[in-house]
């Protein structure tokens, strides 16, 4: 009797044991899920820290060139003006040169093409807005960005060609000496002048819409970014 009644105390004793041990098993995990989760949160916020320091640049950058483009535009309405006459025409022969060169905006990609896009493919992001309009923003701007730089390279390429296989001036063209006589020929051709004009209609009709939308949109969303919880 003696013996049998220690058997339920041994097994009671066993049972608590494995209980403590369970419990210290889930705390431990627990803590370690705590920590991991942390962890992921900051790694997480350095990487839109760095999205937002992208584009906030960027933004810059667009603006920038939205100014310099509205400028040149500007000059060439004055240059291309039926009213203008005389002297005027030749003042900045530079701005018959517009087409055969232009500057488009690089967009940033460490951010988020690097890094971010890599974080969300190996966790489970569970408040994926601030992230589905960061992605939805770069997705859009980008494939336009390269399509309008595309077309004006293309373009930019094209007269370059016309220019050697027509122009004698060429080689002085290509080493930057843009003469009066080289600018009124660029002036006074048909081709040259249509040239100019699909450049200006590239630039005003479209690329100054896509850098104005970038600088709207991405000021918005480094709004976001700097407001996140």
């Amino acid at each position: 009797m003696k013996k049998s009644g220690k058997v339920p105390k041994f097994i009671r004793y066993g049972i608590g044991e494995v209980f403590h041990l369970i419990v210290g098993i889930l705390i431990a995990l627990s803590i370690n899920n705590w920590n991991d989760a942390r962890k992921d949160k900051k790694k997480l916020d350095d990487i839109l820290t760095l999205v937002q320091k992208d584009l906030e640049a960027n933004v810059q950058e667009a603006e920038v060139l939205l100014k310099r483009y509205a400028d040149e535009l500007g000059q060439m309405r004055v240059v291309l003006s039926d009213t203008t006459t005389g002297d005027v025409r030749f003042q900045k022969p530079e701005i018959l040169s517009m087409n055969t060169g232009f500057s488009d905006l690089v967009v940033r990609q460490r951010g988020y093409h690097h890094l971010l896009q890599q974080y969300v493919s190996n966790h489970d992001v569970t408040d994926g807005s601030l992230i589905m309009t960061i992605d939805a923003f770069y997705t859009q701007m980008e494939r336009y960005n390269k399509l309008m730089s595309d077309m004006l390279a293309t373009d930019a390429m094209e007269t370059l060609r016309y220019y050697r296989d027509n122009m004698k001036w060429f080689s002085l063209y290509d080493q930057g000496n843009i003469t009066r006589e080289i600018a009124e020929d660029i002036f006074n051709d048909q081709t040259t002048q249509n040239r100019l004009l699909h450049y200006k209609i590239l630039i005003e009709g479209n690329y100054l819409r896509l850098l104005s939308s970038f600088a709207e949109q991405g000021q918005l969303l480094t709004s976001k970014l700097k407001n996140r919880s």
